[in-house]
């Protein structure tokens, strides 16, 4: 029989001052329920989001979670993860868990920093008119007119007081609801180990892949694209090439709680570890980033099967400069050819272009 229990939740609106002054210093994203941390918007949105504040443009809710009152809810039902959870974000100075709004708290944030410009206009404000220019387009340097109206603009917020972590998960895939939010996106929110070790090892490399110019697209990064990557490289290791084919409902079975993909992520986490320090250089300086040459991201998905392969075989590459510049010399020579070899999978031939 299938269980629903109603979650308990006030809505709170704060002028922008008091927002920024007593809840953006306190909040903290859940990296599970937003877009990947290596990418933001561009400047330009970022600009527009401003704009569209002070014009009382901006209705949409922030949706949070009350650290403080959901711990006491977990302490009161005695759910050991939920209070672990919870305790964590408590313990780290965190009051509320930003379930949908980052990039948004982010902007504003920036702003008050100068680091985000308003358009160039002129601004009609409660029947006032103010012109914007190179001059005055910082939170400093603009015209009192438009700082009242940005102070006073209204936030407004829907704060949880008794979600369980999964129900946090179900929450933000409610918010998404008629978005289209991509397969790594959804997969992002669970709570099973795949999911967390996967969020995990991005989080500790994916800005080594996201400095890359030409690895991962800024919609990809931006879209959880490196943690796709590194869930296609699990599977695949767990599965080998020749395996199971990467289709939308074998990924999601990969992720599931008691699933082939949780019982082996122990030492795939170890594996692609050793990978990024011993191959990739990741641990290193950037003029120890040898694995930068690389053109692109599947030479890098096949890369890391070879170190996978001489791992089992227990040899090792005493000489890892060298051993990269005969790899990239291997794959220019076949990135250059129009042969066409035979593939796995799905796949009777594969182009070593693609």
């Amino acid at each position: 029989m299938n269980y629903y229990r109603q979650m308990q939740y006030y809505d709170q609106p704060y002028y922008m001052d008091e927002y920024l002054d007593t809840i953006a210093p306190y909040q903290k994203a859940d990296l599970a329920f937003q877009a990947n941390e290596f990418s933001r918007w561009e400047l330009f949105q970022k600009s527009c989001f401003i704009l569209s504040v002070i014009l009382g443009k901006a209705p949409s809710k922030f949706i949070f979670a009350d650290v403080v009152k959901c711990l006491e809810a977990a302490l009161e039902r005695g759910d050991p993860d939920d209070i672990k959870y919870y305790q964590d974000k408590f313990d780290r100075g965190v009051k509320y868990i930003n379930i949908d709004s980052n990039n948004r708290n982010n902007v504003l944030v920036e702003f008050m920093k100068g680091e985000v410009p308003i358009p160039h206009g002129k601004f009609d404000i409660g029947g006032a008119s103010v012109t914007v220019n190179e001059d005055n387009d910082t939170y400093e340097t603009m015209p009192l007119l438009l700082k009242q109206a940005f102070n006073g603009a209204i936030v407004s917020l829907s704060i949880y007081t008794d979600a369980t972590r999964e129900e946090l998960s179900d929450l933000f895939l409610v918010i998404n609801d008629g978005k289209p939010l991509n397969l790594a996106e959804i997969l992002n929110a669970m709570t099973t180990r795949v999911a967390n070790d996967v969020r995990g090892l991005a989080s500790t490399y994916g800005a080594y892949f996201a400095e890359h110019r030409s690895w991962f697209s800024s919609t990809s990064k931006n879209r959880r694209g490196i943690d796709h990557y590194i869930a296609q490289l699990a599977y695949t290791y767990v599965y080998s090439l020749n395996g199971k084919s990467i289709s939308p409902a074998n990924t999601k079975d990969f992720y599931r709680h008691n699933s082939d993909g949780e019982r082996e992520m122990g030492k795939f986490c170890r594996l692609f570890k050793n990978f990024m320090k011993d191959v990739m250089g990741a641990h290193g300086s950037e003029d120890e980033r040898h694995a930068y040459a690389i053109a692109n991201r599947n030479s890098i998905f096949d890369l890391f099967h070879i170190y996978a392969e001489l791992c089992d075989r227990k040899l090792k590459i005493n000489d890892n400069k060298a051993f990269l510049q005969e790899y990239i010399s291997v794959v220019s020579e076949l990135l250059a050819s129009n042969e066409r070899y035979e593939g796995y999978g799905d796949e009777k031939f594969k182009d070593p272009k693609s």
